[in-house]
């Protein structure tokens, strides 16, 4: 890990009737009930996540993208992986949850 802090952030945005949430730093421990709080909050049919710029990732943020989805199942609803940092891959990959979690199409 480089010596460089990348300050947690969630950007918001409204894309083609879809919510679209930026996230940047570590999703862990500590920023994990955000992630989930954003995504029970949305009301469109789709939540698309950027995670290009998270440059950490724990077993909680997996926890909080697994339960996102399953909650947005529930409702019919769909939680989309746009892009993804490697950091986040690595993580999923060694998870065995690639495939559980959707792409965009």
């Amino acid at each position: 890990m480089t010596g460089s802090h990348v300050p947690w952030s969630v950007e918001v945005q409204t894309v083609e009737g879809a919510t679209r949430l930026r996230l940047r730093g570590e999703l862990d421990a500590a920023t994990a009930a955000e992630l989930r709080e954003r995504v029970a909050a949305s009301t469109t049919a789709e939540v698309h996540l950027d995670l290009t710029e998270v440059t950490f990732m724990d077993s909680s943020g997996l926890a909080a993208l697994l339960e996102g989805h399953r909650l947005l199942a529930e409702s019919q609803r769909r939680l989309v992986l746009l892009e993804r940092s490697e950091v986040v891959q690595r993580v999923m990959d060694l998870a065995g949850v690639t495939a559980h979690l959707t792409d965009r199409d």
